[in-house]
């Protein structure tokens, strides 16, 4: 482990401003200061010869991106300049860019799904198309990063126009024959930059480094711990999982979804589109579509949002409720993919008449009209909503929750992140913007935990303690969850954390939890200093204390920080309420269980057993038997050098590899 290092990393990290540090910083990076940054790092801490060299290594990786952005910087504006338009005229044709890259690639995915025989799968080859890459040294890659990919470099260059919005970008040798080139150029060598850059953050804030092979031109993105490389891909395998399984059981037991509530009987009949632009024409009737769509977020809502009640009000959103605002972005997801799907647009584009095809923009008006129609919430708290998911030309956006730019009248749309994005990732940024943060999320997530502990039914008995703040003035601690069992005492920090994307987000998930581990750490001494405070759990003085950390999301489950683990609320449940897990394979319309296992078969087996569950999160080992280590291509650069990353993959059915033909 290079502690050196990772203090030196950490430096850098809490200085987000100090524009020295940032190879991207077209002017102010500067590699000499990001060099001496190792003479602030506090000197007790060891230093060997790894700490130094990773510390050269990250420099000099530095120096070669900014370089990079500096030549990419170059390029697109002499593409943009090429093209005698303002900048938000070319953001609509990066827009039309993407929709149709979009619709290319998701129809080869659908006519290979359509080939595949009804054989056994797991969910996972299904979740993981294949397709080659242009780049043949590459291989194959999936088809859902090539987009998310795709979709990144568009932001970037949004986010570059936001500065040129409403100035004509011009030169004297336009050439209108070169017009759909410069833009499809622009798009592919950002996605370089693009992809370069994710890695190099990651390394950055996640116990990473960078390995620079001068003899064979090889630059490799490293971690610390591959396992954890693992327990991460596994986390978020089990989204999918899960959902998939709360769905299942919504449609086997006929439970009707709640936003169904927030539908009316109108549904799409017909698309026109004039020159990029959408108008929609309803009907009455059935619109299986839309449904299928409001199932789905209802299933991520009932698996990772299951204590959250839905009627909560969100006061920076006209007071409009979670369901609601959820609900219109529903409604939105039903346009994009019904436009995406009953319009051709999967043609050469050669001109710049050829964008015109493709389609990528409405009219804001129409827009909140078409879904006020479709949900039947007030035109006022569906453009307030909408407002939630626009991005602002002011500062830097996300594509994958502000993913509506506004211009003029217009709302451009792009297809991929407003279709295909996280639900969690966008939940939890609308629940942010409505007003409704972490801490009470975290309050909600308590309650919903002795409610389920002590009003349902436990395999064995349990004492259980409220959440409460225990103690005397001056000498209190805060308990989340506190559980007498039959030979050991459980004690929990309860910790909800955001969604996690982009590697800061995992870093500031990571750092939440952590603290938390430290916390419950504090916290057992607490309750065995002081028994009289809790003299409901009867003499615990011969028990084994467990601490661990409880949370909403499965991603960090099985990591440990000092000893305590963490798992995600769904696991612990389980192992309290059931203790049963069934692993099965797919076929293409029935489920196949494979094996079911028991974690406990009396009530010693039930207290003695848990720390193994926790420390080897059962789901988790499951699924990391069809996870390996890979060296993942990056880039192939022009002098021979070639980059790559220790990437966590999934063993995947080549049934399920696209075809460029």
């Amino acid at each position: 482990m290079r502690h050196f290092f990772e203090a030196y990393k950490k430096y850098i990290v809490k200085h987000p401003k100090k524009l020295e540090y940032k190879p991207t910083s077209y002017e102010k990076y500067d590699a000499g200061e990001l060099y001496d940054v190792y003479k602030k790092v506090d000197n007790t801490i060891p230093c060997s010869s790894d700490d130094i060299m990773a510390i050269e290594d990250f420099v000099n990786m530095s120096s070669y991106m900014h370089n990079l952005y500096i030549e990419l910087y170059k390029l697109i504006n002499d593409n943009f300049s090429h093209l005698n338009l303002r900048g938000r005229d070319i953001a609509e044709f990066i827009i039309a860019g993407l929709n149709r890259e979009y619709k290319v690639i998701w129809s080869k995915r659908d006519a290979t799904f359509k080939n595949v025989d009804n054989s056994l799968y797991f969910l996972s080859d299904i979740m993981n198309f294949k397709l080659q890459s242009p780049e043949t040294e590459i291989g194959l890659i999936d088809a859902r990063a090539c987009l998310e990919a795709a979709t990144d470099s568009v932001s970037l260059l949004l986010n570059y126009l936001r500065f040129f919005l409403d100035k004509e970008l011009t030169c004297k040798d336009f050439n209108p024959n070169e017009f759909a080139g410069r833009i499809k150029n622009t798009i592919q060598i950002s996605q370089t930059a693009v992809v370069l850059k994710h890695s190099y953050d990651d390394i950055l804030y996640n116990s990473g480094f960078v390995k620079v092979d001068n003899v064979n031109k090889l630059i490799v993105f490293d971690y610390e711990n591959h396992n954890n490389l693992k327990l991460l891909l596994a986390g978020d395998m089990m989204f999918a999982e899960r959902k998939l399984q709360v769905a299942n059981y919504s449609r086997e037991k006929c439970i009707t979804s709640r936003l169904f509530k927030y539908t009316t009987n109108y549904r799409i009949k017909k698309v026109k589109i004039d020159n990029c632009c959408i108008n929609l024409d309803f009907g009455q009737g059935n619109i299986k579509e839309y449904k299928q769509i409001i199932s789905d977020m209802q299933s991520a809502l009932d698996s990772y949002y299951e204590f959250l009640d839905g009627n909560t009000i969100l006061p920076n959103l006209a007071n409009s409720t979670i369901d609601e605002v959820i609900s219109v972005w529903c409604a939105i997801q039903y346009i994009a993919l019904y436009v995406s799907s009953n319009v051709n647009y999967d043609i050469s584009i050669e001109t710049r008449e050829d964008f015109s095809f493709v389609p990528s923009k409405i009219f804001k008006n129409n827009l909140i009209s078409y879904v006020s129609k479709l949900t039947g919430i007030t035109f006022y708290k569906v453009k307030v909503a909408v407002g939630a998911l626009e991005a602002d030309w002011n500062k830097f956006n996300d594509i994958w929750t502000s993913m509506l730019y506004p211009v003029g009248e217009y709302y451009l749309l792009p297809f991929f992140p407003i279709i295909y994005s996280s639900p969690y990732n966008v939940i939890d940024q609308l629940l942010l913007r409505g007003g409704f943060n972490l801490d009470e999320r975290g309050k909600q997530f308590e309650r919903f935990l002795y409610n389920k502990l002590t009003k349902g039914i436990t395999s064995y008995p349990i004492v259980c303690v409220p959440a409460s703040k225990y103690g005397s003035s001056g000498n209190e601690e805060e308990i989340d969850v506190l559980i007498s069992m039959k030979n050991v005492v459980l004690l929990a920090d309860a910790k909800c954390i955001h969604y996690s994307i982009e590697p800061f987000n995992y870093s500031e998930a990571w750092q939440r939890l952590k603290e938390g581990c430290e916390q419950v750490i504090r916290k057992v001494e607490f309750v065995k200093n002081n028994p009289q405070y809790f003299s409901r759990l009867g003499d615990f003085s011969s028990k084994t204390f467990i601490p661990f950390v409880i949370t909403n999301y499965p991603t960090f489950s099985g990591f440990s920080h000092k000893g305590v683990y963490v798992i995600d609320s769904h696991s612990f449940l389980s192992y309290m309420q059931s203790g049963i897990m069934t692993v099965k394979k797919l076929t293409l319309t029935i489920d196949s269980i494979l094996g079911i296992k028991k974690f406990y078969q009396n009530e010693d087996e039930f207290s003695d057993n848990f720390f193994e569950y926790l420390s080897d999160n059962p789901i988790k080992h499951e699924l990391m038997k069809r996870i390996y280590i890979h060296d993942l291509p990056l880039a192939i650069c022009d002098d021979s050098w070639r980059i790559v990353s220790k990437s966590a993959q999934i063993k995947t059915n080549s049934k399920f590899n696209v075809s460029n033909k």
